[in-house]
Order: C-alpha cells, then sequence, then structure tokens
C-alpha cells in the first residue's frame, strides 16, 4: 500500500514502512529534518516534550538567520558591492560562532532527531546566544 509523499521522495520510497524508518530510504535520509522528521513523529505517535519543540524551534530560527546573513551578503556581492558580503559574512560567521558556543555545532542541520533533539541549551549557552543575536540589530 503506497501512501502520498511529497514530490522529492522518489515513487519506489513512498511506502508507509520506507516513510517509518528513515533508513530503508536513501532519499529520505538526505531530506532536511523540518520536513521528514515531523511526518515521522506523527506516524510513530511518539510525544515530543515541550523543552524538544522549543528547542527545534530555535535551532530552525538561528539556521534560518545565518542562511539568510549569507543571502544578503551573496546579493551585495553580485550587485558589485564587496563590502555588503564581507560585512554579513562577518555577521554570519559571528551567529555561527555562537551558535557552536551555546548548542555545540555550527550548523544545526543534524540536530532535530525523531522524538527531539540532539543538542541542548545550558544556561550560560542561552545568555551567550542572546547576547549575540542583540548585537545583529541595527545600530540607531
Amino acid at each position: 500500500m503506497y501512501t502520498r509523499a511529497s514530490s522529492g521522495v522518489s515513487p519506489s520510497c513512498r511506502s508507509t514502512k520506507a516513510i517509518a524508518w528513515p533508513h530503508a530510504c536513501p532519499e529520505i535520509r538526505r531530506s532536511p529534518s523540518r520536513g521528514v522528521l515531523p511526518g515521522t513523529g506523527g506516524i510513530s505517535g511518539a510525544q515530543i516534550p515541550p523543552r524538544a519543540v522549543w528547542l527545534r524551534a530555535l535551532c530552525l530560527e538561528l539556521e534560518r538567520i545565518a542562511n539568510h546573513l549569507g543571502d544578503l551578503g551573496a546579493l551585495g556581492n553580485d550587485a558589485g558591492f564587496a563590502f555588503g558580503l564581507a560585512q554579513f559574512s562577518r555577521l554570519k560567521e559571528h551567529l555561527l560562532r555562537a551558535t557552536q558556543e551555546a548548542l555545540g555545532a555550527r550548523y544545526l542541520m543534524s540536530a532535530i532527531v525523531p522524538g527531539g533533539t540532539r543538542l541542548d541549551l545550558t544556561a550560560n549557552g542561552a545568555d551567550g546566544l542572546a547576547t549575540s543575536v542583540r548585537k545583529l540589530r541595527p545600530r540607531r
């Protein structure tokens, strides 16, 4: 019996078993965690703790901000504005270093796992991350 899967997954991997067990399908194993894992959690009926939901949201937002900083720098570079690339690259690196200190990983693509997260945030890490994110605000 086949179920409907996202367009990025080949038809051979559309069985419920392949979705429930990501290691059975190479396309699912390579997929971004934010798309596949909520589906596998729903299929398995796993209850995710509230802290894990919060940490997942934090990881996704930090990854999104870092990607936006990189994209804005690339846009400036494409327009011949190398200074913009340098500044946005500096801001992105600052954020990635703060993320490394707070969560133990620069890029958070593997942080989300079925049933929770692979990483945890300490009180010191939260303070350091909050300070770093405040520095990203525009100066007035």
